[in-house]
């Protein structure tokens, strides 16, 4: 009997790497993720290609993780399975990055999964001089209406119109749907590893929030070409009191680390450096938005002047234009306008009243409308 290697014998493997094949490797950051491990291994597992490889790098998890991992990774040698201290998800995907052989990377977490067949779908676009590819996404809602369309597009356009999304309508726009080519998500995209390691791009392991941001920022700043397939192939699962769900004081002080990470790249994406502003401009209003209902509200407002006295923060403000400070939706435009002009007046505790009163009028409407 022939040695199994993955899902195919070593024969055949030696073959579709003769045909120009090149190795993907899927890194699995695990902590406590023993609901949907399983599920998602299977599905990767599914995949049936032959230069695929997985890595679950378990976060110190004190679940049936590893259990599951180290079951996995005996019964399938695709899969390779680490172990470390808890650092938190940054660290296990920069660990991810040390470890990884393929030439292709891809970041999956352990709560979601990919559709079967995405990796077939995805290796004819794979192209020499391709320095990322995008895809798209589900989220267990209706599903947005997508256009299915390939796109060649400039690193920079890229950047240009996932940082500033109050522009206009562009060619990226058109193409492709934007919500995957955010900056703020790491997954649904496949990054060239050499591009990685030469620039020494990793996720900043001190943030706790934005680390995606500041990722594909670096990433796109050192890359040229990327291209886009609007086709759902990832699976996104909202789960209960996860960060993107719920407002913290925690989440507040995350943002007041993004905001002086991302402004200190001002210099070195000086290109962009409008695009960058406006992106954080959006960071400040959401903290704006929801200050008001956090725990002791004095005190976080305290922490809030000193954050709009800040240098890198004064520079975010006192550079925006009228136009600038608005952004498409029925009451956001306005809200935008007036809060970015008190916050310029050093009105803050005006700017957080009004962002009260905003935060309770999307939810009103948001009742009214069922959703």
């Amino acid at each position: 009997m022939e040695e199994k290697r993955g899902w195919t014998n070593v024969a055949e493997s030696r073959k579709e790497r003769e045909m120009g094949r090149e190795q993907i490797s899927i890194v699995i950051p695990v902590y406590g993720a023993e609901k949907y491990l399983k599920e998602l291994l299977d599905k990767l597992l599914r995949q049936e290609d032959p230069e695929v490889e997985i890595l679950c790098i378990d976060d110190g998890s004190v679940d049936k993780s590893q259990e599951i991992c180290r079951a996995y990774a005996q019964a399938h040698p695709c899969i390779r399975y680490y172990r470390k201290e808890n650092r938190g998800v940054s660290h296990t995907r920069n660990f991810g990055i040390q470890k990884a052989r393929g030439t292709w990377i891809c970041f999956v977490d352990s709560d979601d999964y990919l559709e079967k067949g995405a990796i077939a779908r995805l290796r004819p676009y794979l192209g020499q001089e391709t320095d990322a590819l995008y895809f798209n996404y589900h989220r267990g809602e209706k599903d947005r209406e997508l256009t299915g369309r390939v796109g060649d597009f400039e690193a920079k356009e890229i950047l240009r119109a996932t940082l500033d999304q109050t522009a206009g309508q562009s060619e990226v726009r058109e193409c492709f749907t934007l919500q995957s080519a955010s900056l703020a998500i790491s997954c649904a995209k496949l990054y060239r590893l050499d591009v990685i390691r030469k620039n020494g791009i990793q996720f900043p392991e001190q943030l706790r929030i934005g680390e995606d941001v500041c990722f594909n920022l670096q990433y796109l700043g050192r890359s040229r070409k990327v291209r886009t397939l609007d086709e759902a192939l990832y699976y996104y699962r909202k789960t209960p009191g996860s960060t993107t769900q719920t407002y913290s004081g925690q989440h507040f002080l995350e943002e007041e680390k993004l905001i002086r990470q991302m402004a200190g790249y001002r210099e070195e994406a000086a290109e962009f450096t409008k695009e960058l502003r406006i992106y954080l401009l959006g960071v400040l209003l959401h903290i704006n938005t929801n200050l008001g209902k956090l725990p002791a509200r004095r005190h976080r407002i305290r922490e809030y002047r000193k954050l709009l006295e800040d240098a890198d923060t004064r520079w975010i403000l006192e550079k925006t234009e009228k136009k600038e400070a608005l952004s498409p939706g029925k009451y956001q435009d306005l809200y935008y306008h007036l809060a970015v002009r008190l916050l310029q007046k050093n009105r803050i505790h005006l700017a957080v009243c009004l962002g009260d009163l905003y935060r309770n009028l999307q939810k009103f409407f948001r009742n009214r409308d069922g959703k």
